[in-house]
């Protein structure tokens, strides 16, 4: 089992040496790399519009909060304050796969446009770790689903008995 694993590493490897980026594959990477670049811009933008409403939610919605809280429930108080900070970190997490969209593109067109073999590998890696983190934020999701179901259902059997 060991030496078919290094036989089949070892012939990927002479694969890999062999491969050459053809005109098309060029033309394809340099006009991916611009769309992934509009993307990641569009993602900042939307990071920027994240902290604008983490702040209203701090010290605008807070203002709002604290009038209702004055009306009854003192828990408004801290609602402004805690949807602000829940916001601010959706920005960071949503910070790194546009950085890494945004530094895949870069280098992908660093690449196409001065034939530089290491930008090229630089470009995919970044690109690798996009899309791992959108991987593992899967992941997550599908945990956090598969547990609020499973929560769902034992609230309806328990409000049944």
């Amino acid at each position: 089992m060991e030496n078919e694993l290094e036989r089949s590493s070892s012939s990927v490897s002479e694969e890999v040496d062999q491969l050459a980026v053809n005109e098309e594959a060029k033309v394809t990477l340099l006009s991916m790399s611009k769309w992934m670049k509009f993307l990641s811009i569009m993602g900042f933008i939307g990071i920027i519009f994240i902290v604008f409403t983490a702040i209203f939610f701090m010290f605008g919605f807070g203002s709002l909060m604290q009038q209702m809280q004055q009306a009854g429930n003192p828990m408004y108080a801290f609602m402004g304050p805690a949807m602000g900070i829940l916001y601010i970190v959706i920005a960071l997490v949503c910070l790194y796969p546009v950085m890494k969209m945004y530094n895949s593109s870069r280098k992908l067109k660093l690449a196409v446009l001065s034939n530089d073999e290491q930008a090229l590998t630089d470009g995919f890696q970044e690109m690798r770790k996009f899309w791992k983190f959108y991987g593992i934020i899967a992941i997550i999701y599908l945990v956090i689903i598969a547990i609020s179901l499973l929560i769902g259902i034992f609230s309806l059997i328990a409000a049944a008995f």
